[in-house]
């Protein structure tokens, strides 16, 4: 299938056109579809010359163009494309807007310009002297006529009229930016004085309220020593207590227990037993000597008859031990007293101090807030002064940029009007050549670089004939070459790209609409399946000529074809042996090899997939530097060989086109692999779009090339194209036996 049954098939703008869900917004969006239908064609026609004038149409985009003036008419996002009528409007005046932009040099863009940006100015007056500028300054010559020299002066007196009125808006301007600047220092002054007196408020604040922490901490910390003091009180009573409790212990002891024992006055003997244990127990917890233990076990057992003398010296032994005691628990007793004193008056003087210091901190904390307060009113009063202060500087600021602005335009305007006066006073203008190359309308798809560096020869090998490879590389639609005599030759397309360079619609032919998702940069495919590209000879041999070109792709090369001298044009679809203005047979006259188009003298041939080129290799007694071509188009047009004839660097050539032959291989084999990932990841339905030749191209074209959709839009947009073209699938086998 043609690139131009794709394009109208498959359209990037009808398969993108995205259309909200909401009915409001549905209805929001066909309500200002209405409104931009209603857009005058002078307005419209306005908008768009100021966003293209000094725009750099090779970076500018339809999309983008279309975006700015949505935003500048102030309608919503993608109104502007909503519907094909209003698609068609805008997109004609786009490109009609191109092509003049196209034919304007860079002088007559800084005219243009300024009379865009002249409101006061008559609209239809200001388009007239626009729709002219370029016929008013061509002049193959340099010299102008009068009638060109009377229309620049008209334009000269438009633009002084503007000069006078922004003179007077600068004078305005500059003192606005005086009383602002005025304002903006009583302000500044006012500023810092509320500055001064909300630092000296936090400072009193902070003071106050640092000594109110560190009282508050005296007063935890004096709590503290309150609480250690009672504690200590309640030990040191707790102490006397244990020693009185100790000393009943003993008394009880000695006249209880012990007397029992030591006057034998127990009745029974089960009596005896428990004085005569609390007794040993009393010594084992006193822990009492060994032999004192002894004696007094043996002596205390009988009966104060019975006893002998050494039994009664342990009893009385025992006796001793208990008064002793007693007198020293009793010693004990009395010295607690004092301690006991001190204690109490420990407990008394840290409560006392606890009281004034926690009085102290409570009117501090009364202090810290009245500082607090003040503070935060000092703060109010300072973001309030704050607050005011940015305003004040965005409108110094605006009314600077503003005067800028003024000053700048005064000065293009003395500029543009100089240059002006000038030319009408010579009644001459600047020559073409002195223009920027880049406002100079190139033919799209044309490449031009200058020659290349010369490379040093590649070393000699043998001198048989290798076949190179096939080329059969899916090459990008964005590098087809497209001229302007080919696109005006050829129907004109559905949609143009809306993301193909703006510079493209220069030299395009007027489309019905364009597409808001293909780039502008990208050339227009071309819309014949029955024609290559064509070049007319008058350009390529300027171009050949000059050495220009902006692809750095192309390859220009000195070369010789059907004994006829000439340059070999290569570019990324075809090559072109393009014969020298000297050559024999130049013209409608020269030779035309078989399976090649003879196109005003130069042969083509269409770099398709089933071409197969063999070079020649350096080897002593081989001079010439051959490369033939087999498989042309029509199918068994023969053979072509051409011949590079550069005398220093003919082999250096030869290798060169052999590598690009090879880099074309590899890309073939690279974009098969790709679509092989890409047919495992997405499954059947990417085995069918590959299987089929129309579907396979259409997503070349969409998604690998303009990138207008993703893998996955593509397959949801042509799911029902993707289902005619999927195999069927196959019978289900059931095995009836069981059913008999």
């Amino acid at each position: 299938a043609s690139v131009g049954s794709l394009v109208e098939e498959e359209s990037p703008s009808k398969v993108l056109r995205q259309t909200p869900s909401d009915p409001e917004a549905r209805v929001q969006q066909r309500a200002q579809a209405a409104d931009a239908a209603e857009i005058p064609e002078a307005r419209l026609q306005a908008e768009i010359q100021l966003l293209l004038v000094g725009a750099d149409l090779s970076a500018v985009t339809l999309g983008a163009l279309r975006a700015k003036l949505e935003e500048r008419l102030g309608l919503g996002a993608g109104v502007l494309s909503a519907r094909k009528t209003i698609r068609r409007r805008v997109d004609f005046v786009v490109q009609h807007e191109v092509r003049k932009r196209a034919q304007r040099s860079s002088h007559c863009e800084l005219i243009v310009k300024e009379l865009l940006e002249l409101p006061e100015y008559p609209t239809e007056a200001r388009q007239m002297l626009i729709d002219s500028l370029a016929q008013a300054t061509a002049s193959a010559s340099g010299v102008l006529h009068a009638h060109q020299v009377q229309l620049l002066r008209m334009t000269c007196e438009a633009l002084g009229d503007g000069r006078g009125r922004t003179s007077e808006s600068l004078t305005s301007s500059e003192a606005q930016v005086k009383e602002a600047r005025e304002e903006l220092q009583g302000q500044e002054a006012r500023l810092a004085e509320v500055t001064a007196a909300e630092a000296a408020a936090q400072l009193t604040a902070e003071a106050a309220a640092e000594s109110l922490q560190e009282t508050q901490q005296e007063v935890v910390q004096l709590a503290q020593e309150l609480e250690e003091a009672k504690d200590a009180a309640r030990l040191t009573l707790e102490e006397t207590a244990n020693i009185r409790k100790e000393r009943e212990v003993v008394a009880a002891m000695q006249a209880g227990h012990l007397r029992t024992l030591l006057d034998g006055s127990w009745t029974s003997e089960e009596a005896f037993w428990e004085s005569f244990g609390a007794v040993q127990q009393y010594l084992l917890d006193t822990k009492a000597e060994n032999s004192l233990l002894t004696a007094v076990t043996v002596a205390l057992r009988r009966r104060p008859e019975e006893r002998s003398f050494f039994d009664k010296m342990a009893a009385e032994s025992i006796e001793s031990l208990l008064v002793e005691e007693l007198a020293a628990v009793d010693a004990r007793i009395a010295a607690r007293a004092q301690a006991e004193f001190k204690a109490e008056a420990g407990v008394l003087g840290a409560a006392s101090i606890l009281s004034a210091t926690t009085s102290h901190a409570a009117k501090l904390s009364q202090a810290s807030d009245g500082a607090r307060e003040a503070h935060q009113a000092a703060t109010v009063a300072l973001k309030a002064t704050e607050a005011r202060s940015p305003e004040l500087q965005a409108i110094v600021a605006d009314r600077q940029a503003e005067q800028t602005q003024l000053s700048a335009k005064q000065q293009r305007l003395e500029e543009v009007i100089g240059m002006l006066d000038r030319w009408v006073a010579d009644g001459r203008c600047a020559p073409v050549r002195e223009e920027s190359a880049a406002e100079v309308p190139e033919v799209p798809g044309v490449p031009e670089t200058p020659e290349a560096p010369e490379v040093p020869e590649a070393p000699e090998a043998s001198s048989e004939v290798s076949e190179a490879s096939e080329a059969e590389v899916a090459l990008p639609l964005a590098e087809t070459e497209c001229t302007a005599e080919r696109v005006a030759q050829s129907p004109i397309p559905q949609t143009i790209a809306a993301e193909s360079k703006l510079e493209t619609l220069a030299q395009s032919p007027c489309p019905k609409t364009l597409a808001t998702e293909s780039k502008l940069a990208t050339p227009f495919a071309d819309t014949s399946a029955a024609k290559p590209a064509v070049i007319p000879i008058a350009r390529i041999a300027s171009l050949v000529q000059d050495a220009h070109c902006p692809h750095p792709d192309t390859y220009l090369r000195p070369s010789r074809c059907k004994k006829t001298n000439g340059t070999l044009l290569l570019t990324a679809t075809r090559l072109v042996h393009v014969p020298s203005a000297d050559a024999p047979g130049q013209g409608a006259s020269g030779t035309v090899a078989e399976g090649t188009i003879a196109l005003r003298g130069p042969i083509e041939v269409t770099l398709t997939e089933n071409l197969k080129c063999e070079i020649s290799r350096r080897k002593p007694g081989q001079e010439l530097a051959l490369m033939q071509m087999s498989g042309l188009e029509p199918a068994g047009a023969g053979k072509l060989i051409v011949e590079l004839t550069c005398p220093q660097n003919k082999w250096v050539h030869l290798r060169e086109l052999s590598e690009w032959i090879k880099t074309r291989q590899e890309e073939k084999k690279l974009l098969e692999e790709e679509q092989k990932k890409e047919a495992e990841v997405l499954g059947e339905q990417m085995r069918s779009v590959l299987a089929s030749p129309k579907l396979s191209q259409q997503y070349n074209y969409l998604v690998k090339q303009a990138g207008v959709l993703s893998p996955g839009d593509f397959l949801r947009e042509h799911a029902q194209e993707i289902a005619f073209c999927a195999p069927l699938p196959e019978a289900l086998s059931i095995d009836l036996a069981p059913l008999r």
